[in-house]
């Protein structure tokens, strides 16, 4: 009886090699680069674009925090070294002491805030209806909108003119400076944040609450669960991982919000609602002290750096339990 034919594919690719003795057997054969050079091939174009808009700008930020930049070596780029006195200049201003509390004030009640206010809003439009999905849009909106639109539009509602200081001139007799007041400043501006992050708090919230398994929460009812037990042992241990997600996302977003001062209050009066970014700004193109502003947004950077830290390691116990 006569051996079959051997059929081989083309040499870019595979052959049938035949064993003696044996069934056919197909064996690769393996030709261009190695995987790895071609893996970096593909980053190759990722990586020039954040070495050229992230990177190289961060290191050019260090170098003029700890250098004397003025109008006139600003395009030169020659400029004289001078150490840490730029931080020991902004350390010793009065501004940068209130900036870092009006900062601090700004993100703790915004996280708190929207992961709260996130948290409910999910919860009460769980459910999937006609109602609850026209709401959701509602609150896409918000969120989509430009910030400086959202700060104009709530620089009028705030203005002593506005609807909300005349209703509540209407309920105690006198009417309120919400965004001239040195006092109520910055809570204003942290109420404008505020609102602009639980819309999408509540986005990533009923994303989470989405992967709860049902069966769970039917076996947990019929052992006879209530709701608050079922939302302390249930569905919050569940939504942790988002809750961690969410507040270094609102921790973020609060650090480097700028444009929110800027519509509202210009940072003020004064400096009452003045933030770390906004100083930096003031600094670098108010007063052309663009060591001092550089120094400013570095130990702004760090501070969302070792955050960013934080949240890894945590992320990491989480992963390893």
């Amino acid at each position: 009886m006569a051996r079959p034919s051997v059929v081989t594919s083309s040499p870019a690719t595979s052959d049938f090699v035949p064993e003696r003795g044996g069934p056919l057997r197909l064996t690769k054969r393996r030709r261009g680069r190695p995987p790895l050079v071609r893996n970096w091939a593909l980053l190759l174009p990722a990586l020039l674009f954040l070495g050229v808009f992230s990177i190289y700008p961060m290191v050019e930020l260090v170098r003029m925090s700890v250098s004397e930049v003025n109008v006139g070596n600003l395009l030169d780029r020659v400029w004289p070294f001078t150490g840490t006195e730029n931080y020991s200049a902004i350390f010793e201003d009065a501004a940068f002491g209130i900036s870092v509390r009006n900062t601090v004030i700004l993100v703790v009640v915004t996280v708190v805030v929207s992961i709260g206010g996130g948290l409910l809003a999910a919860l009460f439009l769980q459910r999937e209806t006609r109602f609850n999905a026209g709401v959701h849009g509602i609150m896409i909106f918000m969120w989509a909108l430009p910030p400086l639109v959202t700060g104009s539009i709530w620089k009028f509602l705030l203005s002593t003119s506005g609807p909300v200081s005349g209703t509540i001139q209407g309920v105690t007799g006198a009417p309120p400076y919400l965004l001239a007041d040195p006092n109520l400043a910055i809570w204003s501006v942290t109420a404008v944040v505020c609102w602009a992050s639980v819309a999408f708090a509540s986005l990533l919230m009923r994303a989470g609450l989405a992967q709860l398994d049902p069966h769970q929460t039917e076996a947990a009812m019929i052992d006879g669960a209530n709701r608050l037990q079922l939302f302390r042992f249930l569905i919050l241990p569940a939504l942790r991982p988002v809750i961690l997600v969410q507040a270094l996302l609102v921790v973020l977003y609060s650090f480097k919000t700028f444009d929110f001062p800027f519509v509202l209050t210009n940072g003020g009066p004064g400096t009452a609602s003045t933030t770390l970014p906004y100083l930096a700004y003031t600094q670098s193109f108010g007063s052309l002290e663009f060591g001092a502003g550089s120094a400013t947004a570095v130990a702004s950077m760090l501070v969302v750096i070792a955050i960013a830290a934080g949240y890894l390691f945590l992320s990491r116990d989480e992963a390893s339990q």
